[in-house]
Parts: C-alpha cells; structure tokens; sequence
C-alpha cells in the first residue's frame, strides 16, 4: 500500500473555534478587522466602509457603544463573517434624541410590519436589524 499523502490545506483550520471571533463584538474593531468588502447590512450600506461610516457618526453623536450582534460565517463566500444587526448603547443625557435622529435618518432600519417609525422606549439601548 502507498504511503498516506496529506492534503497540503487542513479543511478544519476554516471551522470557526470559540476563541475565534465571538457572537458580539465592538463594532468599530470588528468592522475595521473584517476583510469582506460587505461585512455588515449588505442591502442597506452596501459596503463595510459605509458601515463603518454609519457607526462612527453613532458615535459622533453619542453613542455610549456600538456592537455588532448576530455575527455569522458565511459558507458561500469562503466562510467570511457577516452580520446585519447592531446594538447601539445610549449614555445617560440628552444626546439620545440626537441619536434616534440619525437612526431614523440613515440607518434606516427593517421594522416589523413595515412600520417605519422607531420608539424611544427608555431602555439603555436598541437594537437595529436589517434584512
């Protein structure tokens, strides 16, 4: 019998590990590190660099933190790490009407029921979707 011939690329090395990435992330780091020119809201930024545009004008106005939630790979496109919902922190002044402004204005997130408007409902933060 022929000796075993090893592939020359280990297909386990692209399972992702726990210590990998996690499912939450800061989004600002998160977006800076992803190589996919489309890592977040592809239908609605179209490109990581207006994502990433989006989540530092949240900061500019406020914003206490920006994560990027629902994170997940993405077999077709050689597993690279996708995510379409954000979850922005709100401070504790009044910036958080300056906040809900731009959301409404530019992130232009999906609604149930094709409602457009977005409630500030008192919480510490919102969570923003985009199918």
């Amino acid at each position: 019998m022929p000796p075993r011939k090893y592939p020359q690329h280990d297909r386990d090395d692209d399972i992702p590990r726990a210590e990998d990435d996690p499912q939450c992330a800061e989004a600002r780091e998160w977006l800076q590190a992803r190589r996919n020119p489309s890592a977040l809201a592809t239908n609605r930024f179209g490109t990581t660099a207006e994502a990433l545009k989006f989540v530092e004008q949240l900061y500019a106005e406020g914003a206490s933190c920006v994560i990027v939630d629902h994170i997940q790979m993405l077999p077709a496109d050689s597993c690279t790490l996708y995510a379409d919902e954000l979850i922005v922190v709100f401070p504790a002044d009044a910036r958080r009407k300056a906040i809900f402004d731009l959301i409404e204005q530019e992130g232009q997130p999906d609604t149930v029921d094709d409602k457009q408007d977005i409630i500030d409902q008192g919480l510490g933060s919102v969570k923003l979707w985009w199918d």
